[in-house]
């Protein structure tokens, strides 16, 4: 189908050849990515001779990067299909893997973190805006459930793949392997992926910004749940795979840990997207939170292999949870002809969360792996309070540009 064309799927299907592809170019983009960040603070650790709190450092300078430019370039992003945002992501991201294959110290990978960062901002932003702006309202939930499932399922398969390549052959060919994931679904974006359909907006009248955006109260209760959720992320991303090590794992079972979780996670998308069509996204999306609290903490104290597992599985299906109904609820709440914006806002307080729990990482990860588990657990209280005020906007906004 030729790029240049706009494809607009069935009113209620999702059975179409612009949705099929888009979830093959996600899978490949995660498929590149996601697994690169998993095994980052290994990388970091024992391949270049930063330890945890270089891998603390970097993933904090990626993140901070991220809602830095995420915002400052979001006026002129937003003038950019999402599709052209996607591919400036995945662009970025295969620059990134170059650097891990060429590089021979971690500051080389410092120094790339803030370009990364904002590859990460353009890649989610272009991800989730395609996502909502091809699906049909009603079954909005179903298609973000669907695409969460391709997303998480993936990396988790890919992730045990690499977890043995850099098991046998060190982490340069580990990153070969995912630039060329990532190389692959660049251009399959650019030669191959449709257009979204046409979407209605009003010229953005001066002054208006995103602070005026976060006004909107289920805005920012969004916000705040994103923020909330991401500071235990950052912890599970940088601490999982050290903790798994520290209770007598290796690389093999980071691996599985990943499919585990994915696997469970995958699954768990289909039913929560579904649902969250049919019943209230809130109230699917307090359940995730309060579900996830518990499963965040006890990364702190289980002191097993196969309980690691286990709670691994509960939170991967806990925190990918969270994930889809936080798209769905963006899409909810955005004021008419804001939605890419409002997808800027929140891979922002994506990142500011991650930033967060980074810092609480590099603080503390001299004396103790486990602290950030808990601030994590801690964070996703405050989402859960904030929740009940996400409210879908009842005066629209002036309109993007």
């Amino acid at each position: 189908m030729p790029a240049s064309e706009r494809v607009a799927p069935e009113p209620a299907s999702l059975r179409t050849r612009g949705f099929a592809t888009f979830a093959l170019v996600a899978a490949l983009g995660v498929a590149g990515w996601l697994p690169t960040s998993y095994f980052m603070s290994l990388l970091v650790r024992e391949q270049l001779g930063g330890g945890i709190a270089g891998a603390a450092l970097v993933i904090g300078t990626m993140h901070l990067a991220r809602s830095i430019g995420a915002t400052v370039t979001g006026r002129w992003v937003t003038r950019l299909e999402s599709r052209g945002v996607y591919a400036l992501g995945l662009a970025g991201m295969t620059a990134l893997m170059v650097v891990l294959v060429v590089t021979p110290d971690v500051g080389w990978v410092i120094v790339a973190a803030p370009v990364a960062g904002l590859a990460m901002a353009f890649f989610w932003t272009g991800l989730q805006t395609y996502l909502i702006e091809i699906a049909p309202e009603s079954r909005r939930g179903a298609a973000v459930g669907l695409i969460g499932f391709v997303v998480v399922l993936v990396p988790g398969i890919a992730g045990v793949a690499q977890g043995f390549v850099a098991d046998a052959f060190g982490f340069r060919v580990f990153a070969i392997g995912a630039g060329t994931a990532l190389a692959a679904a660049l251009a399959l974006t650019l030669g191959v992926l449709p257009r979204p359909p046409a979407v209605r907006t009003r010229r953005l009248a001066a002054g208006i910004s995103f602070v005026r955006l976060v006004r909107f109260r289920g805005v920012a209760a969004v916000v705040v749940v994103r923020i909330a959720s991401t500071v235990a992320y950052a912890a599970m991303i940088l601490l999982a795979g050290p903790r798994l090590v520290e209770v007598g794992g290796d690389l093999r079972a980071v691996g599985a840990m990943t499919l585990v979780a994915s696997v469970g996670g995958a699954v768990a998308q289909l039913a929560i997207g579904r649902l969250s069509d049919r019943f209230s996204r809130r109230a699917v999306l307090a359940a995730i939170l309060a579900l996830a609290v518990p499963a965040t903490a006890a990364f702190g104290f289980v002191d097993s292999v196969p309980g690691l597992l286990v709670v691994a599985t509960v939170w991967a299906v806990a925190m990918w949870g969270i994930n889809t109904m936080a798209v769905s609820l963006c899409g909810d709440v955005a004021p008419s002809g804001s939605l890419s914006r409002v997808m800027v806002l929140d891979g922002t307080a994506y990142s500011i969360g991650a930033v967060i729990g980074a810092a609480v990482v590099f603080a503390t990860a001299a004396t103790d792996l486990v602290t950030a588990f808990y601030v994590g657990a801690a964070a996703m209280v405050v989402g859960l309070a904030a929740l009940p005020l996400a409210a879908a906007a009842q005066t629209p906004a002036e309109d993007e540009t």
